[in-house]
C-alpha cells in the first residue's frame, strides 16, 4: 500500500491570480503550463483551486533553468 502524502499546509497558499501577479505571468501562460505539465502542483479546496506556498516555492526551483533559457535565447 502507497503511504499517501501529508496534505500541504494550504493556510499561505496563493490563487492562481496571485501566483499569475507573484511571478509576472500571464494567466494564458499559467495555462498553458499547467496543460504541457509544466505548473505548479494545485489543491482543490471545495470549488476553489490554490498553489500552496511549498509548492510554488518547488515549481520556481523546477522553473529556473527554463527562465534562464529563455532570457538568454529568446528574449534577446
Amino acid at each position: 500500500m502507497k503511504a499517501q502524502e501529508p496534505r500541504p499546509d494550504i493556510s499561505t497558499a496563493l490563487t492562481v491570480t496571485q501566483f499569475c501577479q507573484m511571478f509576472d505571468i500571464e494567466p494564458e501562460l499559467y495555462a498553458a503550463l499547467k496543460r504541457t505539465g509544466q505548473g505548479p502542483r494545485e489543491v482543490r479546496t471545495g470549488h476553489c483551486i490554490v498553489i500552496p506556498s511549498e509548492y510554488a516555492a518547488q515549481w520556481l526551483v523546477k522553473a529556473e533553468p527554463l527562465r534562464v533559457f529563455a532570457q538568454r535565447y529568446l528574449c534577446g
